[in-house]
C-alpha cells in the first residue's frame, strides 16, 4: 500500500497557494531538499522547495517561501 499517490501529492502541492493566497505564476522555486531525522523544523521524509516571487530582484524575508509537503506516513527506502 503506497503512502501517498501520486494524484495525492499533486493535489497538495495545488491547494497549498490557494489556502495561503499565493500566485503560483509569480513564483520560481529556486531550492528544494528532503528534510532529513536530524531536522528541527521539519519530519523528516518532507518535501520542502524554496519559492521566491518571480520580478523581485532583492528579495526579502517576506518575499521568500517554503512549500512543505509532510508525508501522511514516514518509511524507509529498501
Amino acid at each position: 500500500m503506497p503512502n501517498m499517490t501520486l494524484k495525492e501529492l499533486i493535489d497538495r502541492i495545488n491547494t497549498v497557494p490557494r489556502n495561503y493566497g499565493i500566485n503560483p505564476e509569480e513564483e520560481v522555486v529556486v531550492d528544494a531538499w528532503i528534510a532529513g531525522p536530524n531536522d528541527k523544523t521539519f519530519p523528516p521524509g518532507s518535501i520542502l522547495f524554496e519559492c521566491v516571487e518571480r520580478n523581485v530582484k532583492n528579495a526579502t524575508p517576506e518575499d521568500i517561501h517554503t512549500l512543505s509537503i509532510f508525508p501522511p506516513r514516514i518509511t524507509n527506502l529498501q
